[in-house]
């Protein structure tokens, strides 16, 4: 009966997916996201479909684990345990991550039948496998293979990891098929070949497969007022020795092998046959599998505390016979957390979390050392000290900041009570450069200073370095390029005495970005010296340390095809190690570099990537909000005035030029767009004089336009880059020529504000209509009208904009799901993105479609033909 429900009303489905793999069948490999709430069929759904097509494919399964703390790459382990070949050999021989998903890829590559890859449940994914599904769906057209994807789409936090990975899936590959509840009739239907009535039964579970099956299966009469009523009293009528195997099973997630459970049950393991009867569990390729995922949660979720942690040990006991293989940590510590196995924690959670980060499951590394500091109350400070230690590493890379100093703190004060001065000096070095990230200045440079008093005293060593490297840093972001570069090249001096090749790539790294900003040409060498031996080397974090600066000052300098090809690689390298901090960090300059090159739309979804993130560092949300904002006030968005506000609040905080900059060039734009002049002076002059001092021709020349156009003094020309100099001097023609030349479409057309030339008036104005840049182009019109020019165009019609109310293609998308009743976090679901920036997109449509309300937004859209969706009951 289940498998019937299950497949009722999927015919659509299994149509679309048997058409996507037959476009895989000729050489252009696709995706399909198949996504719903718990229950909704779709294991039964891609069971169906990979039997219909089993002969003319092969097929690659696997599934992610529901443990308290994930396996790192548990779906791939999945698939190579049932598939011979490269795959299974390379994971075997304890293979790096990037030559296992190569081994994966070249399956899918070969010349044999298509492949269908489903990997099941990525709202439970580790980031390894996250981090695997990128790296597949980059590469997903240059294969025969149909990759299906599966998740809950309730309960996605807009933090969530699986939003950014879903939003980076290469769109034109990509088909959603979302899984909604059956109909009334269905529901009736089953009922009826269950002998059971059914009236009220479809309001209570809203058509939900699982949910009917469950209730129809119980003895309850009526309909139970919830699923987990009918899941319970199911279970209840088990036999005694059936219902403790039961149960048993309940708590290991996801499935559990046949010669696992007889270890751990004993006896009990006898009444496996009365169990599989039931229907509650049944048999697949040697494991014991719940019919569901949540009958199971619901089952242990039911258990006496001491009954669970009772199984839980037995479990435990049952796997750590078999050893302690690495792939199977996880399991181990999830069990033995749960049997209150407080000495086994503390031994097996390192270890995962060593191994989870060796396979770049970074935050599953964070969350095993979380754990097993939870279980060290009576651990002795040295090992204590360590475990601290090594978690505020993983919390710095994977930007949890705040936590990380926290255990550093920690860390540092059991090293000064133990008396090793060494390792208290390396914390206070880490204490310095996460404060820095949550733009604690002050403290970041106080701690950076002990740090080197503490060891300068003692004989040098690698920590010494690390100090210096530290020190530089903090010096070379403040702008303080001489007080930078002798730190850091004694720092490099001292790894090439201790042989240290990180050391000397972080070196190489920060001389380098002090030299760049110093205007030295050689530093840009340096730069690329540090990245290469990184990458020789294997040092993820010092790649991406400088990936991040290289592509942060090729941005700044206006070097764009540089920036470009730097942060998409770099974006690409962190993601597939999941080193968050560095990838925050280039989402924000490659949202910058998106707005100065007219590319707007894409760096309004790279800032999304941080801002909608709630627990991003207080500099990458800084460093976001600026392009973010500057770009609502150039498209006339709702929201600009808000995000830089909010930016200036940081900025100030932080106090570094880098930061205080752009705000402020931002800040002043929006107020010349808003036409005050005055406004727009006194906000660049703000911080004109810091900008000078530093002697950065962009920091002066950003600054100096605004001071400019709203009729302040600006500096002289010769201290601003060229295009703004030009400008300046009177030569605006010269000046977007210039700008044209560095791919700056915007400044390019808005240098013509000051021409007296109506045709090249009208020729940027076309630019900045095409751009939809809407304050810009209207004091252009503005500018034509005082100039006497006549038959001024009135901005793009319909059919040159190719929406009549100037929606962008994501306000529409929204806009439809508006019209179907949708609260902002279901149309975020459906979307991929953050309810904040639905409400964003909701905001910029009331305005266009110039209404107050949701419905009076889809009503006028009814009117003008904009939906052809029929018309539902609002919510």
């Amino acid at each position: 009966m289940a498998g019937a429900a299950e497949l009722l009303e999927r015919d659509a489905q299994l149509s679309e997916l048997s058409a996507l793999l037959e476009t895989a069948r000729s050489g252009e490999g696709r995706i399909a996201l198949v996504y719903g709430e718990a229950g909704i069929g779709k294991t039964a759904l891609l069971t169906q479909f990979t039997r219909l097509q089993g002969r003319n494919a092969r097929l690659f399964w696997g599934a992610c684990d529901p443990l308290s703390t994930p396996r790192p790459l548990a779906p791939l382990l999945d698939i190579a345990w049932t598939q011979a070949g490269q795959l299974a050999g390379r994971i075997a021989a304890g293979a790096s991550r990037e030559t296992i998903f190569q081994a994966l890829f070249e399956e899918l590559r070969s010349p044999k039948p298509s492949a269908i890859v489903v990997i099941e449940d990525l709202h439970w994914a580790d980031d390894a496998t996250l981090d695997l599904v990128k790296f597949l769906g980059r590469r997903a057209q240059r294969t025969t293979a149909l990759l299906v994807l599966t998740w809950r789409d309730e309960g996605i936090r807009a933090d969530h990891p699986l939003r950014a990975s879903i939003g980076e899936l290469p769109r034109q590959v990509v088909s959603r098929i979302p899984l909604r509840g059956l109909s009334p009739a269905a529901v009736e239907s089953l009922g009826a070949s269950a002998h059971r009535r059914t009236e009220g039964l479809h309001a209570v579970t809203n058509g939900n497969p699982f949910f009917v099956t469950e209730v129809l299966a119980s003895d309850a009469p009526g309909v139970p007022a919830t699923v987990r009523d009918a899941v319970l009293a199911r279970a209840a009528r088990l036999p005694g020795l059936t219902r403790d195997l039961c149960e048993l099973g309940s708590v290991v997630p996801s499935r559990v092998e046949l010669s696992l459970l007889e270890a751990a049950a004993g006896e009990t393991f006898a009444a496996l046959d009365d169990l599989l009867g039931s229907g509650i569990l049944s048999l697949e390729d040697g494991a014991v599998v719940f019919r569901h995922e949540l009958a199971r949660q619901t089952i242990e979720d039911a258990l006496p505390p001491l009954r669970s942690r009772d199984l839980h040990a037995r479990v435990f006991a049952a796997l750590r016979a078999r050893g302690e293989d690495p792939a199977q940590l996880a399991r181990l510590v999830h069990h033995a957390a749960g049997a209150g196995d407080s000495a086994s924690v503390l031994r097996l959670a390192p270890a995962a979390a060593k191994h989870a980060s060796r396979l770049g499951a970074h935050r599953e590394a964070e969350a095993h050392l979380s754990m097993a500091l939870r279980h060290a109350g009576d651990l002795l400070p040295h090992p204590r000290a360590k475990l601290l230690a090594a978690h505020a590493y993983e919390c710095y890379l994977t930007d949890r900041m705040e936590d990380g100093i926290a255990s550093c703190s920690a860390a540092r004060t059991l090293w000064a009570g133990i008396g090793d001065r060494v390792r208290e000096a390396r914390c206070l070095s880490w204490i310095s450069r996460m404060a820095w990230y949550v733009a604690r200045t002050d403290e970041a440079q106080r701690y950076a200073d002990l740090a080197i008093t503490a060891l300068e005293g003692l004989l040098p060593g690698p920590e010494l370095a690390m100090a210096w490297l530290t020190r530089a840093g903090l010096y070379a972001s403040a702008n303080d390029c001489a007080a930078a570069i002798p730190f850091a090249e004694k720092a490099l001096k001292l790894a090439g005495e201790l042989g240290k090749p990180e050391i000397e790539a972080n070196g190489l790294n920060v001389l380098a970005w002090a030299q760049i900003q110093a205007g030295e040409e050689a530093g840009w060498a340096l730069m690329e010296q540090s990245l290469r031996l990184s990458l020789e080397h294997g040092l993820q974090d010092a790649a991406g340390s400088a990936y991040a600066n290289l592509g942060t000052l090729a941005v700044e300098e206006r070097r764009h095809e540089l920036a470009a090809k730097v942060l998409d690689d770099g974006i690409a390298y962190a993601s597939e190690r999941d080193l968050r901090t560095r990838i925050l960090c280039m989402y924000c300059w490659r949202a910058r570099l998106r707005t100065e090159t007219g590319r707007w739309a894409e760096a309004v979804d790279d800032a999304a990537h941080v801002v909608d993130h709630p627990g991003s560092s207080a500099l990458f949300r800084l460093a976001a909000l600026t392009p973010l904002g500057l770009l609502r006030a150039r498209r006339g968005d709702p929201g600009g005035r808000e995000a830089l506000d909010e930016a200036l609040a940081l900025a100030r905080e932080n106090g570094e030029l880098e930061r205080m900059v752009p705000v402020a060039a931002a800040r002043g734009e929006l107020q010349w767009l808003s036409g005050d002049e005055p406004g727009a002076a006194a906000e660049a002059s703000a911080v004109i004089e810091k900008a000078r001092k530093a002697r950065r021709p962009w920091y002066v020349a950003d600054l100096a336009v605004w001071i400019w156009r709203g009729g302040g003094t600006p500096p002289p020309v010769d201290e601003c880059a060229r295009p703004v100099a030009l400008q300046l001097q009177g030569d605006w023609r010269s000046a977007a020529a210039e700008f044209e030349r560095l791919g700056c479409p915007y400044q390019a057309a808005l240098a013509c504000y000051e021409s007296d030339d109506p045709d090249a008036i009208l020729s940027a104005l076309d630019a900045l209509d095409k751009m939809e840049a809407r304050p810009a182009a209207a004091r252009l019109r503005r500018r034509l009208s005082e100039l006497g020019v006549r038959g001024i165009p009135r901005g793009p019609r319909a059919a040159r904009r190719g929406h009549p109310f100037d929606l962008t293609a994501r306000e529409q998308e929204v806009l439809d799901a508006l019209s179907l009743g949708l609260s902002n976090g279901e149309i975020a679901a459906r979307l991929f993105v953050s309810p904040k920036t639905v409400d964003h997109h909701v905001s910029a449509i009331l305005t266009k479609l110039d209404v107050r309300s949701r419905g009076a937004a889809v009503a006028k859209a009814r009117r003008t033909a904009l939906l052809e969706t029929p018309e539902v009951p609002a919510k």
